[in-house]
């Protein structure tokens, strides 16, 4: 997910927490961004300070309900703060 601004993604990644769902957000010389490499492409580099990488379970029934209610609320909340 690409949240609008660093804030935006820092928020919703809060809030995902506190719903206790996964998530993985690159850091600084991560080797699963580009920016990492030697080889560069001529294309900008996206902001990847905004990537969030939300942990998708299987799930069936109640539980799958139970997720698809969480992402929803941590989407709203973390999104709203300001």
């Amino acid at each position: 997910m690409w949240p609008d601004s660093v804030e935006d993604a820092a928020a919703l990644a809060a809030q995902l927490n506190a719903l206790g769902l996964s998530y993985w957000r690159p850091t600084t010389g991560d080797l699963h961004a580009c920016d990492a490499w030697p080889v560069r492409s001529d294309t900008p580099s996206p902001d990847w300070a905004r990537y969030l990488d939300i942990q998708i379970p299987y799930a069936e029934g109640n539980a799958r309900d139970d997720f698809l209610g969480r992402l929803g609320q941590a989407v709203e909340e973390g999104l709203s703060h300001g």
